[in-house]
């Protein structure tokens, strides 16, 4: 088969695989709008308003109850199908610019396990409020990729501007922004503002733009809520909203307004201790293989080689890290590993990468291959150590670090030894 059949069948699988996402995703939305075919948590997640005063994550939550009061559900459906369809047309358009140069690493980057396709078949993640955070984050990359050929200066100016808009809003709709966006949006401020103005100015604007995401973060953290908060955003819904909600009282995303990092952190360490946790590190793995992939097919580099590369993997581990505190701080870590894929994907495709040569050569002389030996061996053991295959279901039935009999007894006998001291 020639090469132009090659790429007009996969242009071809590419469009109808987004067609039928698009088709998918508005079957759990517009179909059926006065009703919810997706996560609740999620849906009261998009409800958090400023009835209680400033909060986190309440902008969207505000414009929705003063606008939408008692459609709650069919606003949020219809915002819901817009964003989903929006980012699957976006990523399908990536996925036909990959076309032109490797259509095998084009389809893969479509039905990647943390793509748009499973997205919309699993009925999952595409009524995320990040979705928000890709919207911006995609738009941009196509200006870029374009002002790459064009050096247009208007384009130039609209990259710059709408990731302005972005850092002043997007924020106050999850103030996970930081971590999804901040580095992407870095190197292309750093990219665009480098070619017409180097040195001081590109540094000062950089600093800038760092300085005023970790202002906006700590001041959204200290304003984080807490449980009377919650408890009168809750009375804020109208009855149809609450309806939703598969038990008494406050319920989804509302209810982690009053909850303390304590928390959130206790998710994640009950997770890795449940021996469960760790199997999100072979999606994670799956996901740098695809990313490599596509790599090597837009940088002409043999799959070795593009493993190998050091631009790849530092840009990668950068991703994994700027994402890192969300994995500690919440057990939505699906969600964290599809931010990883698209994010880094985009840097790909874009063809922006983290730059740390300086470092690396310092690394190469104090790391020796006997240090680098033991440390892959300790992380081998530790993943051994953590992790269990159940002969059923994710949940798995049978005992754990964190509940096994062993320490249930000892932690039962500790507890009675001090109610018995009191």
């Amino acid at each position: 088969m020639s090469d132009k059949k090659v790429k007009f069948l996969v242009r071809g699988g590419i469009i109808a695989l987004a067609t039928t996402s698009i088709l998918l995703i508005g079957l759990h939305t517009l179909a059926s709008i006065a009703a919810l075919d997706w996560n609740s948590w999620a849906f009261f997640d998009w409800l958090v308003n400023y009835k209680a005063g400033f909060v986190r994550r309440g902008l969207v939550g505000a414009l929705i109850h003063r606008y939408g009061y008692g459609h709650e559900v069919v606003w949020v459906n219809c915002l819901v199908f817009v964003l989903g369809a929006s980012i699957v047309a976006l990523l399908a358009t990536l996925a036909l610019r990959i076309s032109n140069f490797h259509p095998k690493a084009a389809l893969l980057y479509t039905i990647s396990p943390a793509g748009f396709f499973w997205m919309a078949l699993s009925n999952q993640y595409y009524y995320r409020k990040e979705m928000l955070f890709y919207l911006s984050l995609l738009t941009i990359a196509h200006l870029y990729l374009y002002w790459k050929q064009t050096e247009n200066r208007k384009i130039a100016g609209m990259v710059l501007a709408l990731i302005a808009i972005s850092f002043l809003i997007l924020p106050l709709v999850h103030e996970a922004f930081l971590f999804f966006c901040l580095l992407y949006f870095y190197l292309i401020t750093a990219s665009i503002v480098g070619f017409y103005a180097p040195g001081k100015t590109t540094r000062s604007i950089l600093r800038l733009l760092v300085i005023a995401n970790l202002v906006i973060f700590a001041m959204l953290s200290w304003f984080k809520g807490n449980a009377e908060q919650s408890s009168i955003i809750w009375a804020s819904l109208s009855s149809s909203a609450q309806a939703v909600a598969d038990r008494d009282g406050i319920s989804g995303g509302i209810s982690a307004i009053g909850w303390s990092i304590f928390k959130g952190f206790s998710l994640s360490v009950r997770a890795i201790l449940s021996g469960m946790g760790t199997y999100y590190l072979f999606a994670l793995a799956v996901i740098y293989l695809v990313v490599g992939y596509i790599f090597s097919a837009l940088s002409g580099l043999a799959l070795v080689q593009a493993y190998r590369n050091q631009r790849l993997n530092i840009t990668f581990a950068a991703v994994c890290l700027s994402f890192l505190p969300l994995f500690a701080l919440g057990w939505d870590w699906g969600r964290w590993i599809v931010g990883i894929y698209i994010v880094s994907s985009t840097m790909v495709i874009s063809g922006v990468f983290v730059e740390v040569d300086s470092y690396i050569a310092i690394v190469d002389r104090i790391v020796s291959e006997r240090v680098l030996t033991i440390f892959f061996f300790l992380m081998l053991f530790a993943i051994c150590l953590l992790t269990k295959i159940p002969e059923c279901c994710i949940d798995g039935p049978g005992d754990s670090f964190y509940k096994n009999r062993f320490v249930s007894s000892i932690v039962h006998n500790l507890k009675d030894a001090s109610k018995q001291s009191q």
